[in-house]
């Protein structure tokens, strides 16, 4: 007689892998069985092939027994899908067996479960690792303190949901999130929670985040709504919000917003085609994020006090014009995360950026244009352009920055038309390859000048330890006059 094999996957109602689920086959007195791994693979041999059905059943203790009769050949295969009991676990209250933190519980639970939690203060960093249902009696009272410590919920697993929380960040020194999305999480919700102090962002540092397919309404950011909107189109929001977050849509326009205190302010994420006007955001870990966002016009914001203003990553063809960008510690920074790839073809143009730490900060990015600006008082860098190719810095004012521009390994860069006043250095130079090029013309020095304007810098030669030599780069057309570049 010949032997057959039937293998497959278990999985619960999330799709899901189940591990330990007992998969069976019966048939009169023959029976094989094989427990399922941890991608809920099942594999049973031998199997005699026969002219009936074989009754085959997937169980595990939580789960509905799921059965099927089937025929078993060579090479058969059944997927089973089990539905969980759905158990509900307390936190808080007077029950005998509720749980006194939301991350006992959830650590105790299984996909599908839902957790109730009873009004309180919990003093917790929560995260959610399981598809639960995590619900709050009451949203103004059932409160998730961080402790000032960190984000506050951390989602890193699909088809999990959250509602009628108050969430908050009360860190002074520090900003953190209410909730971050995890990647490849998807079929989130978040609905009816009032966040304070905080907001929702997503984790940034993984290559490509993919979130999609999200639920998030009724919730309240600082006394304002949360907007979130996905794969919308041809919208205008100029109504007041909290925060904005933007999931693959095109051509919304976000206007006259006032935002502040929270990690994210205004967010495109996966968004093309959109435009950012005459909003205010301070006081924010990022004002703006732009995330694989491309084609986008943020123009006449005004960006303070934020530890970043304006951040992206991924992101090309948008256009930066005409902000006010202040007192923040990076103005505008590209450099999103290491593991996500630059952007290009950006235009940063007629903006005033002063009193920041670093006014201008770029790293791996391509063909930049950043022209008629005014970037004043910054406490470090003017413009700072690393690891970068065709930079197209002209026609600027820079005025009384520590350092008015600095190059480092980038080639194609053009330094041209610009002036530079009272900078305690106006321009640094390392060519780390000996096959970049930089150009530095025409530029205005502070005062007329019929000879060259010498710039020190580093230029490397060769291989080795010694090959990076101090050296001299010129300006050999210094401009005798400064340039009526005027302001925003």
């Amino acid at each position: 007689m010949q032997n057959g094999c039937l293998s497959g996957y278990v999985t619960d109602s999330f799709s899901n892998p189940i591990d330990g689920a007992l998969v069976s086959i019966n048939c009169g007195s023959l029976h094989k069985h094989n427990i399922t791994n941890s991608a809920g693979f099942y594999k049973i041999s031998d199997v005699p092939i026969v002219d009936y059905y074989w009754n085959v059943t997937a169980s595990k203790k939580g789960y509905d027994t799921a059965w099927v009769d089937i025929a078993i050949d060579v090479h058969s295969t059944y997927d089973f899908a089990l539905t969980n009991f759905n158990t509900i676990l307390y936190v808080g209250g007077n029950g005998p067996n509720n749980y006194s933190k939301i991350q006992y519980a959830i650590d105790d639970a299984s996909n599908g479960d839902t957790i109730y939690v009873y009004k309180g203060i919990y003093k917790e960093r929560v995260k959610i690792n399981k598809a639960i249902y995590l619900k709050g009696e009451d949203r103004e009272y059932t409160i998730i303190d961080g402790m000032e410590s960190g984000d506050v919920v951390s989602i890193k697993k699909s088809f999990a949901s959250i509602s009628n929380f108050t969430l908050q960040d009360l860190s002074i020194d520090e900003i953190h999130d209410g909730i971050v999305l995890y990647n490849n999480c998807c079929d989130i919700t978040i609905e009816n929670n009032i966040f304070i102090g905080c907001g929702i962002s997503y984790f940034y540092t993984a290559p490509n985040i993919y979130s999609f397919r999200n639920t998030v309404r009724n919730n309240i950011v600082n006394g304002k709504p949360l907007i979130y909107l996905e794969n919308s189109q041809n919208e205008i929001i100029d109504y007041p919000t909290g925060q904005v977050i933007l999931s693959n849509c095109s051509n919304i326009t976000v206007s006259y917003q006032n935002i502040s205190h929270l990690h994210n302010g205004i967010v495109l994420f996966h968004s093309d085609d959109c435009t950012l006007y005459k909003n205010s955001v301070s006081n924010t870990g990022y004002g703006i994020v732009l995330y694989y966002s491309n084609q986008n016009n943020l123009s006449d914001n005004v960006l303070s006090e934020n530890l970043i203003g304006i951040i992206y990553g991924a992101s090309s063809n948008n256009n930066i014009f005409n902000n006010i960008i202040e007192s923040n510690e990076k103005g505008i920074y590209d450099n999103i995360s290491p593991y996500v790839p630059g952007s290009d073809s950006n235009a940063i143009v007629r903006n005033l950026i002063q009193n920041n730490s670093d006014g201008i900060n770029l790293k791996y990015t391509k063909f930049v244009v950043i022209r008629y600006n005014s970037v004043e008082d910054n406490r470090y860098m003017g413009v700072s352009i690393c690891s970068s190719s065709e930079s197209f810095i002209e026609h600027n004012n820079f005025y009384r920055n520590l350092m008015g521009v600095s190059i480092c390994s980038s080639s194609e860069s053009f330094i041209e038309h610009n002036n530079f006043y009272r900078n305690l250095k106006s321009v640094y130079l390392m060519e780390l390859n000996d096959t970049i090029n930089i150009v530095i013309d025409g530029n205005y020095w502070g005062r007329a000048r019929l000879f060259p304007k010498p710039i020190l810098g580093l230029k490397r030669y060769g291989e080795g330890l010694f090959s990076v030599n101090p050296w001299v780069f010129f300006d050999w057309h210094p401009a005798k006059e400064p340039f009526d570049i005027g302001g925003i």
